[in-house]
Formats: C-alpha cells, sequence, structure tokens
C-alpha cells in the first residue's frame, strides 16, 4: 500500500468471521508490537496502545477498517489486524510529495586513470530518495538520460534533473555555468586542468621569490655602512 506524507490511508479486513476484538500491530525491527485493540459494538470501541499513534487512528462503523491519518515518513513498515485466528498483513510505504525545493543538484569533478577529467551534475532527493526514479535532459542534447548523474555536454546548457516516486514527480533546472562556477572549463580529456594548476603554482613560487628579495634589498639598506 502507498500513502502520502501528511496524508491517510485505510487498512480493510476482508475476513466475513463473528468479530468480537480486534487487535492492530506493527513490526517494529523484527518484533510485532500492539498499536491498538478495537472491541466491537455497536459503537466500536478503540484502545491506543502506542502514543506515537494517539488522535491519528479512526476505525469504520463495522469495525473492520483502520485508518491512520496524519502519516509520517516513519509509519511506513508491516502492519497486522488480527482476529482470533484469523491474520491479514499489510505493508505500507509513505512517499513525499516531491517539490523542486526537495532537489539539490551538485557539479562535481571526476578523474579517470588516465589523468584526464569530466564535470557531472549529480541530483538529489536527500532524505526523501527512497522509491525515487530520477532523469536528466538539456537544451542541447536529445532524448533523455535515466540516471542520478549526468555527464556535461555544453558548458553553457541548461540541465533540468526530474525525480519521480509512486505518489509525485518534481523538476528542477540548473545553469552549468552556475551550478560549477569555478569548475567550469574543465571538460572530457581536458589536460588544461593541469595546465591551469601548474601556472597557479608557478606564480606562487614567482610570488614568494619575489617577497624574499624585497626583504633581503630592505635589510641591505638599513645595515650601516662600515668606515
Amino acid at each position: 500500500m502507498t500513502g502520502t506524507l501528511g496524508g491517510s490511508v485505510t487498512f480493510h479486513l476482508k475476513t466475513s468471521e463473528e468479530l468480537t476484538q480486534i487487535s492492530w500491530l506493527k513490526t517494529f525491527g523484527v518484533r510485532p508490537v500492539l498499536l491498538a485493540t478495537v472491541h466491537v459494538g455497536p459503537p466500536c470501541h478503540t484502545s491506543v496502545i502506542r502514543s506515537e499513534f494517539q488522535g491519528r487512528l479512526n476505525v469504520s462503523g463495522d469495525c473492520k477498517n483502520l485508518q491512520i491519518s496524519n502519516l509520517y515518513q516513519n509509519d511506513s513498515g508491516t502492519y497486522n489486524g488480527q482476529i482470533a485466528d484469523y491474520d491479514e498483513t499489510f505493508i505500507l510505504k509513505v512517499y513525499k510529495n516531491l517539490t523542486e525545493t526537495d532537489l539539490a543538484v551538485q557539479c562535481r569533478n571526476d578523474t579517470f586513470g588516465d589523468g584526464n577529467y569530466t564535470l557531472q551534475l549529480n541530483c538529489s532527493a536527500g532524505r526523501w530518495e527512497d522509491g525515487v526514479n530520477y532523469s536528466w535532459t538539456s537544451q542541447s542534447k536529445n532524448g533523455k538520460s535515466s540516471s542520478q548523474t549526468v555527464q556535461i555536454q555544453d558548458d553553457d546548457a541548461n540541465y533540468t534533473c526530474t525525480a519521480d516516486n509512486p505518489v509525485s514527480k518534481a523538476s528542477k533546472t540548473v545553469s552549468v555555468q552556475l551550478a560549477c562556477e569555478g569548475l567550469v572549463g574543465v571538460t572530457v580529456g581536458s589536460p588544461s586542468y593541469l595546465l591551469i594548476g601548474a601556472t597557479i603554482a608557478a606564480l606562487i613560487v614567482v610570488k614568494v621569490i619575489a617577497s624574499v628579495l624585497a626583504v633581503a634589498l630592505a635589510s641591505s639598506k638599513k645595515r650601516p655602512q662600515r668606515r
């Protein structure tokens, strides 16, 4: 069964057995734990055992259906409805209704074994990753890439990440220039990355040498002349 964060879900018992009492359990780890007992009426009377379900359980008029409202992510799990020797199992998975703000896109530099570099964009739904499928599209490339990570082919393009789970779909578009600021220009097979690094290192060495010479020159000017 699928539920939406903040929404509700209802477990329907299909038994035709005569009802006197229904026990509802949830498995925590490997052990089923009693959540509530329903004493068959009329009217039905529910005793909630677990405090985290207080105010969130409702029972139908015939006592067979249990509704959980205001769903949380950790409500996901295995539930059982038991009546004497009858036992029915329900597996619930709670998903968030994804929005653009739930998606984060990061640019990263990946190194190959031959020393070459490539820029990639990675899309993530953070704590809501479970059950999410990702795909990428770009204005400079036809078609769609079905993966969480995409290799950048055009430094000037905009890329769109689409994430969907069983209850929703959300998209986020980013500019490579902004997402990869400071990394743009390091593309597939680009040896310029090493050249830039060597150039920066050389400039630092030159600056250090110049500073040392300046200090030495200043020191020699201050030294008193011998008569």
